[in-house]
């Protein structure tokens, strides 16, 4: 499954059992991906206030200045907390640490293409380019 399925597996299975959210206190929202990011930081803010649930999730997005960016993302919100809902699971543990390993991914190909970036650069030496 790639990252995406991860992470909306992992917000279905939390949206469905928020007892379970202690699990996965160690994810910020930069771990996430597109819209899922803006998700996250709701869930996080609304767990942390104990009241953690579809509708008032779906309420804190659609008030949220980054509520456009949500739906250029997943179009349609309810059809998304739905379906996010019917691929929950019971493993929040293997779920949120594939949720880190396709973060510390995507950083690491992010990191790559900065260091690949300056190797490009002819005015700094390759002593220079290694110390950054």
């Amino acid at each position: 499954m790639d990252n995406l399925v991860w992470e909306k597996t992992l917000i279905g299975t939390l949206l469905a059992e928020p007892r379970a959210f202690a699990e996965a206190e160690v994810l910020i929202p930069s771990d996430f991906s597109g819209a899922n990011q803006v998700i996250w930081a709701e869930m996080m803010a609304l767990f942390s206030r104990g009241g953690l649930e579809v509708r008032s999730l779906a309420n804190a997005l659609e008030t949220s200045p980054d509520y456009a960016r949500v739906l250029s993302d997943v179009g349609n919100l309810a059809a998304y907390l739905e379906d996010a809902l019917r691929m929950r699971g019971t493993a929040v543990g293997e779920y949120v640490d594939r949720v880190l390993d396709g973060a510390t991914r995507k950083a690491v190909r992010r990191n790559a293409a900065l260091i690949a970036a300056e190797a490009d650069n002819d005015q700094q030496s390759a002593a220079e380019i290694l110390d950054y």
